[in-house]
């Protein structure tokens, strides 16, 4: 059902009919033109990282072509400075042949109060979630008296390389004198050894 409303014009004898498809007309167009805003947004949103790249290209190139001499020398000090803490992060992310040393770590939990009951690395390949580094995941399970074991996890938690907890389970003996403490973790492993293992 259409309801029309009768406009008397100003000239004499002429009927305008004002209907309801009218606006529909208008709101039609209103959705169309709302799409095209909202696809011009999400092609500039996809094309900022690009275009940022480009930008910042573009910057370091006029940066370089500017520096003088006295710049660069202070460009090459601070990268000189870094060098170690570039070096010791690198070194945390453990590579195949640096994956020696994160086991002798292993090792070296061991005490006279302190067993290594088990440990494993639980795939050779390493895993990647989304945009986070590379890693092995492993499992640890140490024995002995508690502050000893509670000594020895904080020793591996203090260390240079990243790792993450995933499960702890903590049981003892009757006498409550030794405990034992399972955890699986995973660590974090440079991303050219990902790359040569995948």
């Amino acid at each position: 059902m259409t309801l029309t409303k009768e406009i008397k014009p100003s000239t004499p004898g002429k009927t305008v009919k004002n209907t309801k498809s009218g606006s529909m007309i208008g709101l039609i167009i209103g959705l169309i033109i709302l799409i095209l805003s909202l696809g011009g947004m999400v092609f500039l949103i996809l094309t900022l990282p690009s275009k940022a790249k480009q930008v910042s290209k573009l910057r370091s190139q006029s940066l370089t072509s500017s520096m003088s001499s006295q710049d660069m020398a202070l460009l090459k000090q601070m990268i000189d400075i870094s060098q170690i803490d570039r070096e010791t992060l690198q070194d945390s992310f453990p590579d195949e042949a640096s994956l020696l040393n994160f086991i002798s770590l292993i090792d070296s939990l061991k005490n006279d109060q302190v067993t290594v009951a088990q440990f494993s690395v639980d795939s050779d390949i390493p895993t990647k979630i989304g945009r986070n580094p590379s890693f092995l995941p492993m499992t640890l399970v140490l024995r002995g008296k508690p502050k000893a074991v509670e000594q020895a996890l904080l020793n591996l938690a203090k260390s240079k390389y990243f790792i993450r907890p995933v499960i702890i389970s903590y049981s003892s003996d009757q006498t409550g004198e030794n405990i034992e403490i399972k955890t699986s973790f995973q660590l974090f492993v440079s991303e050219t050894y990902a790359k040569t293992k995948s």
